[in-house]
This record gives structure tokens, sequence and C-alpha cells, in this order.
């Protein structure tokens, strides 16, 4: 295990540390790159449905809302740490999309 994907996970419950490695393993990282020297954003597939990640400190998903915005309780959700150690590890998905499909990807992912 690096010092960075160690550092990450000693911030997270045992069972969150446990599924973001599982998201880390079975490629559930996703990095989009707009076509064209567009902006990129990443998003994890998670279980029930996927999650927007905005740079090292922002998830969708409720557990972000509830455990780290809201009470303070940790810094960070698996789909974040996922993220992290994905990206430190060059362990991700990097997809190239145009224009229209970021727009469509962002526009779903924003739905309840």
């Amino acid at each position: 295990m690096g010092p960075a994907r160690a550092r990450i996970l000693r911030e997270l419950p045992r069972d969150s540390a446990i599924k973001a490695i599982r998201a880390v393993e079975e490629g559930r990282v996703i990095k989009y790159v707009v076509e064209g020297g567009g902006p990129s954003f990443w998003v994890v597939r998670g279980e029930e449905r996927d999650y927007l990640i905005f740079g090292d400190f922002f998830c969708t998903c409720t557990d972000f809302y509830i455990s780290s915005l809201t009470s303070g309780a940790r810094k960070m959700c698996y789909h974040l740490a996922a993220k992290k150690i994905a990206e430190a590890e060059g362990r991700f998905r990097e997809e190239v999309v145009s224009i229209g499909e970021a727009l469509s990807i962002l526009e779903e992912l924003s739905s309840p």
C-alpha cells in the first residue's frame, strides 16, 4: 500500500475504507475530459448510483453531506477517498467526451 493510500484510508471508518479500495480495484473511478481542451470532471460509480466529485473536497452523495458537511464527523466519504487514491496511483479510467456528452452526464448526475 502506497503512502497516499494509507494516509487517505486512515481518515475513514473501516467499512468505508473497504468500499473505497473496492471502487478503485473495480475501476469505478472515471475522469471525464472534455475534448478540445475543455474542463475535466470526476465520477465515482457507487453502489446505488454515480456521484460527481468536485476537486478533492466535495462529493454529491448523501453520506458526504451528512457525515462531512452537516456533522463534521469526517472529512470525506468513500467516493471522495476512492477518487483521491485512484488519482494518486493513476488507477482511473479516462474518457474523452464532447461538450454535449459532458453536459448530458452532468445533467443526469444532478437529477434526483
